[in-house]
């Protein structure tokens, strides 16, 4: 993160994430549950960026949940990693993830474009840009 300038920052139960200002996302931190998106779950003591999915996506805004992450981008569209067991990643599954995956679109997020996003321990929300909230988790 030398020479980066942040924009914004979140902190969950054991990790950190930093955005900077070209939409790069970076973690640090407890990451038995992937919470960091590096693709393993080995903790660490310094910011890692994050890619895969994120990669070459303009990222607006981050969340640090309890265990998991979130991420949405200048489309609209919302990646999220780490623990799943109640659903929270949103991608129809209660399977954990270590990198970054999107936000299942098909159902009543079809067509919409997000504009915020909250999480709390296991529970997110969104709101779009027609003012409808939708939450999963």
């Amino acid at each position: 993160m030398s020479g980066k300038k942040i924009i914004q920052v979140a902190a969950g139960a054991g990790h950190s994430l930093a955005l900077d200002s070209d939409g790069q996302v970076y973690a640090w931190g407890y990451n038995d549950k992937g919470q960091l998106g590096n693709g393993v779950n080995v903790s660490s003591n310094v910011p890692i960026k994050i890619s895969g999915e994120l990669a070459g996506k303009n990222i607006v805004q981050i969340v640090a949940a309890y265990t998991y992450s979130l991420a949405l981008n200048s489309d609209g569209q919302i990646y999220a990693w780490g623990a799943n067991p109640y659903g929270q990643l949103g991608n129809n599954s209660n399977t954990n993830s270590n990198i970054p995956i999107m936000v299942d679109t098909s159902g009543v997020l079809a067509g919409r474009h997000i504009v915020q996003i909250v999480s709390k321990d296991s529970h997110s929300l969104a709101l779009d840009s027609g003012g409808h909230i939708y939450s999963w988790g």
